[in-house]
C-alpha cells in the first residue's frame, strides 16, 4: 500500500515545493513512523530533491491544529494532513486521495482500564447518546458527533485528551482504526481499547492540505 501511495503523490510534492526552498516542512514528529509520514520519506527517499522537516521535532510536541492552520497560510509550513471538512477545503487546497482508506472513519475508543466493557450493551446510536466522547476541538468529526446528538467534550491540544479521559472529563475517546495502536504506551495501565464501536462510522477522508495559490500543475 505505501508504494502505491508513493507513486501517487510523487508529482503532488514537487507541486507543493515549485517555488520554494528544497525543504519540506511538515506535520508531526519524525519519530513517530505515522503512515502520511511514511509516504513522505518514501517518496522523498526515491525521488531526491528535498528535504522532510519536522519543525516540532525541536519541541517534541506536535503542534495544535489550529497553529498548523495559520502556518500553513503563512507559508510557515508545507504540508499537513487531517480530517478534511468544507472549511478545510476552503481553506486549503485539498489532493483528494484517502490516505487511510476509510479507516480512520471507522471507530474504536479508549477507555479507562476498568471501563473495558463500557459498549456491551451499546447495539445503536442512541444507546451511545449516554457517554461523553472526548474530542479537538477543530476536528472535522467533531461536528459530525455533535450532529448525530452525541455528548462531546472538546479540547484544543490533542495531547490534553489522554489525562482528562484518566481524570474522568470524558467516558471514551474515539480514534480511526490506524490511531490508538501507536498510542497504547501513553498510560497502558489505565488506557486500554475497548470493543468497535459498530454504530459509530464516522466515513469522513484523511488527506493532504496545503496552502491555496501554489501552481497546481499536474496533482491528480
Amino acid at each position: 500500500m505505501l508504494r502505491f501511495f508513493c507513486s501517487i503523490f510523487a508529482v503532488c510534492v514537487v507541486t507543493v515545493n515549485c517555488y520554494a526552498e528544497p525543504n519540506l516542512t511538515v506535520q508531526g514528529l519524525s519519530s513517530e513512523g505515522k503512515l502520511p509520514n511514511r509516504i513522505l520519506e518514501a517518496l522523498i527517499a526515491r525521488e531526491g530533491g528535498y528535504t522532510i522537516v519536522y519543525p516540532d521535532d525541536k519541541s517534541g510536541i506536535e503542534t495544535s491544529e489550529p497553529k498548523l492552520h495559520s502556518e500553513i497560510l503563512s507559508g510557515e509550513r508545507d504540508l499537513m494532513w487531517t480530517l478534511t471538512s468544507k472549511a478545510h477545503e476552503e481553506k486549503f487546497q485539498a489532493v483528494y486521495i484517502p490516505l487511510y482508506r476509510g479507516l480512520i472513519g471507522m471507530r474504536i475508543a479508549l477507555v479507562k482500564a476498568q471501563n473495558l466493557n463500557l459498549f456491551k450493551n451499546v447495539s445503536s446510536l442512541q444507546d451511545l447518546q449516554q457517554f461523553k466522547a472526548g474530542q479537538g476541538l477543530m476536528w472535522a468529526d467533531t461536528k459530525i458527533l455533535e450532529s448525530n446528538q452525541l455528548k462531546v467534550v472538546k479540547e484544543l491540544k490533542y495531547l490534553n485528551l489522554f489525562p482528562m479521559l484518566e481524570g474522568g472529563r470524558f467516558d471514551y475517546f474515539p480514534r480511526g482504526y490506524p490511531n490508538p495502536l501507536v498510542k497504547l504506551n501513553v498510560k497502558p495501565n489505565i488506557i486500554w481499547l475497548s470493543n468497535p464501536i459498530s454504530c459509530l462510522n464516522t466515513q469522513p477522508r484523511f488527506i493532504f492540505l496545503y496552502a491555496k495559490g501554489i501552481p497546481n500543475y499536474t496533482i491528480i
